[in-house]
């Protein structure tokens, strides 16, 4: 999965053995939220292909998406996301995924006006 974040100009920030979190625009890029909607999309395919491919063994995705202003800086050569920054996203990505239907994937409220542009939204039950 990291390599799907990876191929949408993605960064990978967190990960544990049931999921991780990925930070799209760090880098200067255009329409960062369309890049990480379509990792994400990327992302359910390839664990759908992993589930048939298992016969339903493999664990069903549950994505989420949100967009947030963040302070980045620079350490060690490195652009690092600010602490608090992240832990608001967490909070809100947390709040998402476990409202998140298998194979589903959410969109936050603030990254809703950047994708519904380009991609098909329904409305959260």
């Amino acid at each position: 999965m990291i390599d799907k974040v990876q191929g949408f100009g993605g960064r990978l920030e967190e990960m544990d053995p049931t999921g991780l979190v990925a930070a799209f625009g760090i880098e200067p890029t255009e329409d960062p939220a369309r890049l990480a909607a379509l990792a994400a999309m990327a992302i359910a395919k390839a664990a759908e292909r992993a589930r048939r491919h298992e016969n339903g063994g493999a664990a069903r995705a549950r994505l989420a998406l949100h967009l947030q202003p963040a302070l980045v800086g620079a350490v060690g050569g490195a652009v690092v996301i600010d602490a608090a920054s992240k832990a608001a996203t967490s909070a809100t990505l947390q709040d998402l995924l476990q409202r998140a239907a298998p194979e589903e994937i959410l969109v936050s409220a603030a990254a809703t006006p950047f994708l519904e542009r380009r991609f098909e939204l329904e409305s959260a039950a």
